[in-house]
């Protein structure tokens, strides 16, 4: 090993057109499969719609939702009943946040900073996490039958849909039942979210539509038909609307007003088969460094976290290992590993490094580790 120190010039090495403190907007895509059967992941695309790769395809059982909180990512599944957390930078699997869960669904975080969870099954109850994955409590007084989207609206009051009875209810913030709010003109809601102007837009999965509906929960139009089994959705920065299509395995891309622009993820992209969740995220320099993909990299780093880290895969195809600073310096260089090889860190100070991998066929693979 040696220590060299060169410029920031060197991270050309990643991308020409990268730099430290830039950022980018990804598109995340949660994948259904075949509902309760696999294949099941989590998809990568940039905001044009280009395919960036597999970014978990591990410990999947029917995922729901994607939500991005500090340096992990959770994802709810359906089928174990757990919200698993991943890593953010490479999607390796951590550790489950929660469990026992009557088949997560939709998850956001409300005004309070904890976790609002839906429920597909048992008693319906929406339930309430901490940011560290700790159960707070049943916060709704009665249950949702397949309970899929969730939004409050400016009095802070919460609104869950059923896809099972085709409505919208309506608890205080306290958790209590007010009334069902909407029980007309669905026949499948999943998505809701509200609109500036206090109403409210329904993604109608059995209706393929996007339905609308006023502050009162009176059926106002159709905003957006001619879609296919629609769940997922998110905002471009323009405003305009993402939705995925699960029917023809594509995200569609519609302006404010409804009007459709395109598919911005094409049918079937990177093996796209049933959108069920779309999610944008903004990433900066040290996470694009670590996220650019590959769906199977042939070595990888373990553990991520501690002060002595390995390398498991083909060794002898294996060009050149570096390892950066957070700071987009050159800590440490090896070429040419004739065996298995282990970072040892003990020197480094404490910290985000990233370590990259150049193997022979051209293939570089990069992680994120902590130095503890």
């Amino acid at each position: 090993m040696k220590h060299i120190i060169q410029s920031f010039s060197l991270l050309l090495l990643f991308s020409s057109s990268l730099r430290l403190g830039a950022q980018e907007t990804f598109i995340y895509v949660s994948d259904a499969g075949n509902w309760n059967n696999p294949p099941w992941q989590i998809l990568k695309y940039d905001i044009e719609g280009n395919f960036e790769g597999v970014f978990i395809d591990q410990e999947m059982a029917w995922p729901q939702d994607i939500l991005f909180l500090d340096s992990t990512v959770l994802i709810s599944n359906l089928n174990s009943g757990k919200i698993n957390a991943h890593d953010i930078y490479s999607g390796d699997f951590i550790e489950s946040f929660a469990t026992d869960i009557a088949g997560p669904t939709r998850m956001k975080i409300g005004s309070d900073s904890l976790l609002y969870v839906l429920q597909w099954s048992g008693d319906g109850k929406v339930k309430r996490y901490d940011q560290e994955g700790n159960f707070v409590d049943d916060f709704t007084s009665i249950g949702i039958n397949q309970g899929i989207g969730l939004d409050w609206d400016a009095q802070g009051n919460l609104y869950v849909s059923s896809y099972g009875q085709d409505h919208v209810q309506r608890f205080d913030t306290n958790g209590v039942w007010i009334d069902t709010f909407i029980d007309s003109a669905l026949v499948g809601p999943t998505n809701i979210w509200f609109a500036e102007d206090g109403t409210l837009f329904v993604s109608d999965y059995d209706g393929g539509s996007i339905q609308h509906f006023d502050a009162n929960g009176a059926f106002l139009s159709s905003h957006i038909g001619g879609l296919n089994q629609a769940e997922g959705v998110d905002f471009m920065e323009n405003g305009d609307l993402l939705i995925g299509n699960g029917g023809t395995g594509a995200v569609k891309q519609f302006s404010a007003d409804g009007t459709f622009i395109g598919d911005l993820i094409p049918s079937s992209l990177g093996g796209l088969l049933r959108p069920n969740a779309v999610v944008l995220h903004d990433e900066h320099i040290d996470t694009l460094l670590h996220t650019l993909p590959l769906a199977k990299p042939s070595a990888r780093i373990f553990p991520t976290n501690g002060n002595q880290f390995s390398i498991d895969g083909r060794h002898q195809y294996i060009e050149r290992i570096q390892v950066w600073d957070a700071n987009g310096k050159l800590f440490e260089e090896h070429t040419s590993p004739s065996s298995a090889i282990v970072w040892n860190a003990q020197e480094a100070t404490t910290g985000v490094y990233f370590i990259v991998i150049e193997m022979a066929d051209g293939e570089v693979i990069r992680h994120r580790v902590l130095r503890e």
